[in-house]
């Protein structure tokens, strides 16, 4: 997804502690320039790319997709 115009980053994450080792919940998370970027990326290329994902997983695999507005970020 970083190819696409407006994404700057992205984070990967999975549980550590999962009690299903089967069924271990990954996390990524990209960093996008703005909303239009976001709308671009959802109207024109989302639909295929998760279809792809569930051909290529089928049946192993489960997508969520939340959309969120960073409000502040802090270091230590």
């Amino acid at each position: 997804l970083l190819a696409f115009d407006g994404f700057k980053s992205a984070d990967y994450s999975q549980e550590i502690r999962a009690k299903d080792a089967a069924n271990t919940e990954i996390v990524v998370r990209y960093q996008v320039e703005s909303i239009d970027n976001l709308d671009n990326y959802l109207e024109h290329h989302a639909p295929r790319l998760r279809q792809q994902g569930l051909d290529a997983f089928a049946g192993k695999v489960q997508f969520k997709r939340r959309i969120l507005e960073m409000q502040d970020s802090f270091a230590g």
